[in-house]
């Protein structure tokens, strides 16, 4: 198997015994690894190893449907049956998870799984659904240093489903290279930092960094204090559903006020994914 996220998912429906070899990925992802430090490596997810995925004899290998091997063609010479999932896209996440389910045997909890983050993503949506866009706080959504979540992201997703207007939505590729002096003119409500969270470490630098970047206190974002780093573990993947109320938070405070997302994080955590809540989240941190 080649992907975290695919991994994560076979996790969270009582699949993961029945997996008997990881790419190489999986093994350095601190989230996951955990769960499959005992498995045996194919080596490089990009170029997994035809040799060691024979002498396995597995009845089944997933590779991510968006990011192939690059030695596919090799791999399907094997005669080993490939499965393409990504498990990370929120417009086929509910549906790969459910064929997760089928595949594996765990059809109940994988129905379970993908009613609930429905049933979130349903919650979240019902509540925005009569502002107008006008009304919508505009956003700038950051994954690496002036990166920006454009048209048909992860990040893009996030901020139209919970109610935001993201600024750069009239870019024609995914993610986008922008400029301070953009950022600046664009002048965003609220600034949303995609950080990478390590188990007793917060994500107070991160957030630092971003805030005091020259010429970002004329923000508006910056001087209302809207500026908010959030961990990549929320935001792609089956637990993107938590990540999204957290979100809907941040822009719509008044309009979640009943809703503590850190509350859903915990039983998500206790229902699907040990220790999903062991890492910070949010920064500044959502008290309710």
């Amino acid at each position: 198997m080649a992907g975290a996220d695919i991994a994560t998912v076979l996790l969270m429906i009582g699949a993961k015994d029945q997996v008997i070899g990881v790419g190489e990925s999986i093994k350095k992802d601190p989230q996951i690894y955990p769960y499959y430090q005992e498995i045996e490596s194919l080596g490089d997810s990009s170029t997994l190893n035809p040799e060691q995925l024979v002498s396995l004899n597995p009845d089944l290998l997933l590779v991510y449907a968006s990011s192939q091997p690059s030695n596919l063609e090799n791999l399907k010479k094997t005669g080993v049956p490939i499965g393409y999932f990504d498990c990370y896209k929120q417009n086929r996440l509910v549906e790969d998870i459910q064929a997760l389910g089928i595949i594996t045997g765990k059809k109940e909890k994988a129905d379970e799984l993908a009613e609930y983050i429905d049933s979130v993503t349903t919650l979240v949506k019902n509540r925005v659904a009569k502002i107008s866009p006008d009304l919508r706080p505009k956003v700038y959504f950051e994954l690496g240093d002036y990166t920006a979540a454009a048209n048909q992201s992860g990040g893009d997703w996030l901020i139209t489903t919970a109610g935001g207007r993201n600024i750069a939505e009239n870019s024609t590729v995914q993610w986008v290279k922008v400029t301070p002096e953009w950022i600046i003119s664009q002048n965003p409500d609220i600034i949303i930092k995609n950080g990478y969270s390590e188990p007793g470490k917060d994500l107070s630098d991160i957030y630092a960094q971003v805030a005091n970047r020259s010429g970002f206190n004329t923000i508006q974002a910056v001087n209302s204090h809207h500026l908010y780093v959030i961990s990549s573990d929320m935001l792609y993947g089956a637990q993107s559903c938590i990540g999204l109320l957290y979100v809907a938070k941040v822009i719509h405070p008044d309009l979640f006020a009943d809703i503590d997302p850190n509350k859903y994080l915990d039983e998500f955590s206790r229902r699907y994914y040990p220790e999903g809540n062991a890492s910070p989240i949010l920064y500044p941190p959502i008290l309710k």
